[in-house]
């Protein structure tokens, strides 16, 4: 069975994400930044600087409800959202793979200090992974809009 091994603290769980846009060749694995899983987020939200970095371009503006209640608007990216995972061997080994999904992902509406990708229930729910080897063997499928 797939798992992910990565520390909790502060009573987060953070973890390293691979973020990339979808259909644009690129040599190795994708940029890795640090992901907060929270399971109360129905949408995953990536940082300004997750979208400088990859120069990622939005494709439309979206509302949601803040944590507070409160409806904001946020431009809107499609991208895939790379989660390292580990699967044991028949020979004991831990062999990693990485869980892509191609998401419509919110713009955070702040720069947090400790993690740069919101994992939402949107990534963790009615996904159809794409399961790679490190290198970038493999297919990346669109699942989403």
């Amino acid at each position: 069975m797939p798992t992910f091994a990565d520390n909790i603290t502060d009573n987060q769980i953070l973890l390293g994400v691979g973020v990339s846009v979808p259909d644009l060749q690129q040599e190795g694995q994708p940029p890795a930044f640090a992901g907060l899983v929270d399971t109360g987020a129905q949408r995953t939200m990536v940082s300004s600087q997750v979208v400088a970095h990859l120069a990622a371009t939005p494709t439309g503006i979206a509302s949601f409800m803040s944590a507070s209640g409160q409806p904001l608007e946020t431009p809107e990216f499609w991208l895939n959202i790379n989660i390292p995972i580990a699967v044991g061997s028949p020979e004991g080994n831990q062999i990693t793979f990485a869980s892509g999904q191609d998401l419509s992902v919110l713009l955070l509406p702040f720069d947090p200090h400790n993690f740069d990708v919101l994992l939402g229930m949107d990534r963790a729910v009615d996904t159809v992974p794409d399961f790679r080897w490190p290198g970038g063997a493999g297919e990346h499928r669109r699942v989403g809009p």
